[in-house]
């Protein structure tokens, strides 16, 4: 099971794969932050071209 890690903040998503067990997790990319139809579609090919089974997300988006 592959997973998709997000951490959201107000000015990026901090994005980290795991390995093909699920068990250790890698950082992938930082999505630099537009609007919401934006963020949408980069996740969503990052969610087809990984072939992601697995999203989850924390948000400390109202911390910063």
């Amino acid at each position: 099971m592959r997973r998709l890690a997000l951490d959201i903040g107000n000015k990026r998503i901090g994005v980290a794969i795991s390995d093909l067990t699920g068990l250790f997790a890698f950082p992938l990319t930082t999505i630099l932050r537009k609007n919401s139809t934006h963020d949408i579609e980069k996740i969503c090919e990052l969610i087809e071209k990984e072939e992601i089974n697995c999203l989850l997300y924390t948000s400390d988006a109202a911390d910063e």
